[in-house]
């Protein structure tokens, strides 16, 4: 099952089924079980005390295959908004999240089937304060450790499963590597914009 989750994420996230550099055809994505994903439990929506815009580019790796999508992400003081687009600024899906609940508006059919968590799941353990982050990953049986330079998403096991690494002082928009071990996909996110509004 860890094999094709990658994959999955990676096709998803990355639309390689509408491309010419297309990972396969999209019912390759449709036909499969996806699972969900797991919860981690309310967080703050927006932590950060401001509204807060921010443009980046996320670049997935799985196995040998390759394949990057542009993010519009927008922190409001009741929701955080993700907003997918191709690099020919085509959208593709966008994601409403609450604290507690994620809504995902599809504009492709090929993320039908997919659970939004599988998506925010990664950009909130990147980014989201440690203090709000820690208690949630417990709810789902997960415990957060830092590092110098990133963190870890550990499981029951004693085993990291998601391992973040950040390139600069850690903050809000810095450029950042994870590793999902257990699915055994890379995700590097570069944010090229960000910009802050008045604080509430």
């Amino acid at each position: 099952m860890m094999a094709w989750i990658g994959r999955i994420i990676l096709s998803v996230l990355f639309m390689s089924v509408l491309t010419a550099c297309s990972i396969g055809p999209a019912r390759d994505v449709a036909d499969l079980a996806v699972p969900e994903a797991p919860k981690y439990g309310p967080m703050t929506p927006n932590p950060f005390g401001a509204d807060i815009a921010l443009s980046q580019t996320i670049t997935g790796r799985f196995g040998e295959k390759e394949r990057s999508l542009r993010f519009e992400v927008e922190f409001k003081s009741d929701r955080l908004v993700m907003v997918a687009l191709t690099h020919l600024g085509v959208p593709v899906f966008s994601i409403e999240y609450d604290g507690e609940e994620a809504q995902i508006q599809r504009f492709v059919s090929a993320v039908d089937q997919i659970d939004p968590f599988w998506i925010l799941n990664d950009f909130l353990l990147v980014y989201w304060p440690e203090e709000d982050l820690s208690p949630a990953l417990e709810t789902a049986g997960y415990e957060l450790r830092s590092r110098p330079d990133g963190r870890d998403m550990v499981n029951g096991q004693d085993d990291v499963t998601v391992s973040v690494t950040y390139l600069d002082t850690p903050a809000l928009g810095v450029d950042v590597d994870l590793e999902n071990r257990q699915f055994d996909y890379v995700l590097k996110v570069r944010t090229h914009k960000m910009i802050w509004g008045p604080e509430e």
